[in-house]
């Protein structure tokens, strides 16, 4: 069941190079069960997932401190 809860987070902080990238966390949700429907580039490419699982989802990874690597990354310097 999915509940109504409040978070509150810096979504990114550009002086410490943070990227938006939640592209890792794609094959997580396939394994999960998450996504249901075909992988980009086999049969139509199309996927649903239920908000509330993708939401729920999103919060374990934040809350189990994986969220580095699999929804956001760290852009270095050149």
């Amino acid at each position: 069941m999915c509940t109504r809860k409040t978070y509150s987070l810096y979504v990114r902080n550009l002086e410490q190079g943070v990227i938006t990238d939640v592209n890792p966390s794609g094959e997580l949700l396939w394994q999960a069960g998450v996504y249901v429907g075909d992988r980009p580039g086999t049969g139509t490419g199309l996927r649903t997932v239920n908000a509330c699982s993708l939401f729920e989802h999103a919060e374990a990874l934040i809350d189990s401190g994986r969220a580095l690597g699999t929804l956001y990354g760290i852009q270095r310097a050149a």
